[in-house]
């Protein structure tokens, strides 16, 4: 992983993403089988991440502890495998559009809107979600005809979570302006369900 000296994030390209978080797209497939073998290799890197964290923790346990820097270290590159932590280490002020790793945040996004459950038990994470719907709703003010598109497609999903939570996101492209907050969610979510 390649890093900027001076701010400590990650300026990988396309390739690197790939190699990292292709495997993700098989959570998203219609083949069962390939949506299976995502699922295991999901959970053998939550198991891998947790490891490391769990390595971290036990050397801030100890006081002036050597391993500290490479147990970091290597937390951060268990996490940089997996969904949605992988997502995290966007450089502060880059550009969205120009990033790497956005087609992953649009996978995390529709992975939530296809497998509504699935997503709840493996990746659930309020905030790093919100970061992200925030970043994509204003990076495409001008507006995506591939991301209106496929939310547009989850918004008429037999599935009601993902219709709510598309619909909101598409209703987030249109308010820009608008905080993504959970009290936000709710009071959309409120006035949606009164139409």
């Amino acid at each position: 992983m390649t890093r900027e000296a001076d701010t400590g994030v990650s300026v990988d390209g396309g390739d690197v993403w790939h190699e990292r978080l292709g495997w993700a797209y098989g959570l998203i497939a219609s083949d069962p089988a390939e949506r299976a073998a995502a699922l295991v290799r999901l959970t053998d890197v939550e198991r891998t991440t947790q490891d490391a964290w769990d390595r971290l923790n036990r050397t801030w346990r100890r006081r002036y502890s050597l391993g500290r820097r490479a147990a970091d270290r290597d937390y951060r590159e268990a996490l940089s495998y997996s969904l949605p932590g992988g997502l995290w280490d966007r450089p502060a002020g880059s550009d969205i559009v120009a990033w790497p790793g956005l087609p992953y945040v649009l996978l995390f996004l529709e992975w939530e809107a296809r497998y509504p459950q699935e997503w709840t038990r493996h990746a659930k994470a309020w905030g790093a979600k919100q970061r992200l719907i925030r970043d994509v709703a204003v990076a495409y003010q001008d507006d995506s005809d591939d991301l209106r598109g496929r939310l547009e497609t989850a918004a008429c999903s037999d599935t009601p979570w993902a219709r709510r939570h598309a619909g909101y996101v598409l209703w987030l492209l249109d308010h820009p302006e608008v905080p993504n907050t959970r009290h936000v969610w709710r009071t959309w979510l409120a006035a949606a369900s009164s139409e």
